[in-house]
């Protein structure tokens, strides 16, 4: 999707190199291996010094490698149920390149649940000021109500929409797993967003910037505790959320 256009492969390889060499333990956390990973990226001229950093010094990245230490630490996932995003709320206003008021769409592009759902499941969510009516571009604050199921990797991109061409243009990314995220709210600061590449000089951001994301914790089924991971109890997760679902639990 619009996505994909500005997709950083760099950044899945090292991603992937560095997870690994925490994995064989020849590192004791993700960003160790980074270093590693770069040093071997550098001594064989595979990119340039410049291209390395816009691919690796990179929030997303930073926060997988971040997850992956921690999961090899504690060997569990801190949550391991599905989560219902109810609402994300941005604040802060956000100028654009030519001077323009940032005119904000989001997407959510999360895990699929069933086998009748593509890979990737597509949200298109329009901004509202909060009370349920449509905001006056620039105004510094939106509100996308989701009420979505989430389970395990989720990609959230913030795009500007241009009206004229009926075309949006992607701006910033926040990824995360729902193995990390506790309700009843996750913030992403200005430092938590990864921006896409080659607009990272050229979107002007209020000091205080930020976005929420609001959670709700999937309930168990009737007669069972949240921390009964039983048969029984997966069988009662299969009847109420599908087998998909029960499986990621």
């Amino acid at each position: 999707g619009n996505y994909s256009g500005d997709f950083r492969p760099l950044s899945a390889l090292a991603l992937v190199s560095s997870c690994y060499l925490t994995y064989v333990r020849k590192y004791d956390n993700g960003i160790g291996a980074l270093d590693f990973f770069k040093k071997k990226v550098t001594d064989s001229a595979m990119v340039n010094e410049r291209r390395l950093n816009e691919d690796t010094l990179v929030p997303n990245l930073y926060q997988y490698l971040r997850f992956f230490t921690m999961l090899r630490l504690n060997k569990v996932l801190p949550n391991r149920r599905p989560l219902q995003m109810l609402k994300i709320i941005v604040q802060g206003s956000v100028t654009v390149v030519g001077n323009e008021r940032w005119n904000p769409v989001v997407r959510l592009y999360r895990f699929a649940l069933a086998d009748k759902e593509d890979e990737f499941c597509t949200t298109l969510l329009q901004r509202d000021d909060g009370l349920g009516f449509d905001a006056p571009i620039g105004t510094g604050f939106a509100t996308f109500e989701v009420d979505t199921f989430i389970a395990g990797d989720i990609l959230i991109t913030f795009e500007h929409w241009a009206p004229l061409s009926g075309q949006s243009r992607l701006l910033f990314t926040v990824a995360r797993h729902t193995g990390f995220l506790e309700p009843p709210y996750h913030r992403a600061l200005l430092k938590d967003l990864e921006m896409a590449p080659g607009l990272e000089d050229q979107l002007v951001f209020e000091k205080e910037f930020g976005g929420d994301i609001f959670l709700e914790d999937v309930p168990p089924p009737a007669g069972f505790a949240p921390d009964d991971f039983s048969e029984e109890a997966m069988m009662g997760y299969c009847e109420k959320h599908g087998v998909a679902v029960a499986s990621y639990i």
